[in-house]
């Protein structure tokens, strides 16, 4: 369930925090298929 966001910033760094940790994520998958 994701708060409702009232501000872009909260937005931006909601948005930001997601794309790092799937950044991570995806970093991991390609290791592992390598």
């Amino acid at each position: 369930q994701t708060p409702v966001v009232s501000t872009p910033e909260a937005a931006a760094a909601q948005l930001s925090r997601d794309s790092v940790k799937w950044g991570a994520v995806a970093r991991r998958i390609n290791l592992g298929l390598d």
